[in-house]
């Protein structure tokens, strides 16, 4: 199999992930000078979650460009990685300006213009997902540069991933995200899951993260074994 440079295609997340770093530094910094709360807790905490998960998600993809088969051209990646990063900052631009209002981002259709931020977020969540499917569908084909629990750890962090990109979808036809009740607190500190009724964000958050748990498992699985490991017992 030919190895395709995907050099670009990473850098372009590269790029958008040290973006992300910078947004959750700054949004940390208004987080000690802004003590207004949006239901319940400080405003800037929701922009630091979704700017470090920026940048976790978009580091993740620039790791895995370079494991890419060639089924994948590289201009087709690169317009994606585009794309993929393009919404992701835009949702993460959306959320910020939100707080800085003073309104929350998610589930408001309090005013027309709220209502609009939160449908042209949905869109680009919608489209970002349609990237990833296109990107990482090269993945489960017979031919890749890696095998064995790496490629498996892939394979089942895409499935897993998609999982919790439906439990989103869920969350907002119900627009909500707490189950039994409205959401409100109390909450879990920095994550604010609640801790008093079921919550989605809880299989959200799991399926989206293994993305990176599973195949940093995998890539653990394959290290070499220590060489203290490797000498035969007398």
């Amino acid at each position: 199999m030919t190895i395709v440079d995907r050099s670009r295609m990473a850098k372009i997340f590269w790029r958008f992930a040290h973006l992300h770093a910078v947004l959750a530094l700054a949004f940390t910094a208004m987080f000690f000078n802004d003590d207004r709360q949006i239901l319940g807790i400080n405003g800037w905490i929701k922009p630091i979650k979704f700017a470090l998960t920026g940048f976790v998600y978009l580091g993740t993809l620039a790791l895995f460009a370079r494991l890419i088969p060639d089924s994948l051209s590289p201009e087709k990646g690169n317009r994606h990685a585009w794309i993929i990063s393009i919404m992701i900052f835009g949702e993460t631009f959306f959320v910020a300006m939100q707080s800085a209002r003073g309104v929350p981002s998610h589930f408001n259709q309090t005013t027309p213009f709220n209502g609009v931020i939160y449908s042209v977020m949905g869109v680009m969540i919608i489209v970002n997902t349609i990237s990833f499917v296109i990107i990482m569908r090269h993945f489960f084909k017979r031919d890749q540069i890696i095998s064995g629990p790496l490629l498996t750890g892939i394979r089942w962090g895409v499935v897993l991933f998609l999982f919790g990109s439906i439990v989103g979808g869920v969350m907002s036809a119900l627009n909500r995200h707490t189950i039994g009740m409205n959401d409100s607190g109390p909450w879990l500190p920095f994550i604010n899951f609640s801790t008093t009724a079921g919550d989605l964000r809880v299989l959200h958050f799991l399926g989206l993260h293994a993305l990176q748990i599973l195949p940093f498992i995998g890539w653990l699985m394959t290290r070499p074994a220590p060489a203290s490991a490797m000498i035969d017992a007398p």
